[in-house]
């Protein structure tokens, strides 16, 4: 976490919401102490569902090109499991 003195997060405060939207946070100082800390904001519901959408669309993707069909790998383990 980096830290910046008051007037010079105000002359950069588009790079620090930049570097805050990358995850990082920024603490604000004012005569060396601690007064403000820039972190990233909770997602707003709709963000919520179109991240899990987008989860869920890579998950497909993945599964999709998996060469195991589960019901045949399954059916494959009960036939080695008996002999």
């Amino acid at each position: 976490m980096d830290a910046y003195n008051l007037s010079d997060a105000d002359g950069r405060l588009t790079e620090l919401v930049d570097r805050v939207r990358q995850g990082e946070s920024v603490d604000i100082l004012q005569e060396g102490r601690i007064v403000a800390r820039l972190t990233a904001a909770a997602p707003v519901a709709g963000d919520a569902v179109r991240q899990r959408r987008e989860l869920l669309k890579k998950i497909r993707v993945v599964a999709e090109a998996l060469p195991l069909d589960p019901i045949d790998t399954v059916a494959d383990m009960r036939k080695q499991a008996r002999y």
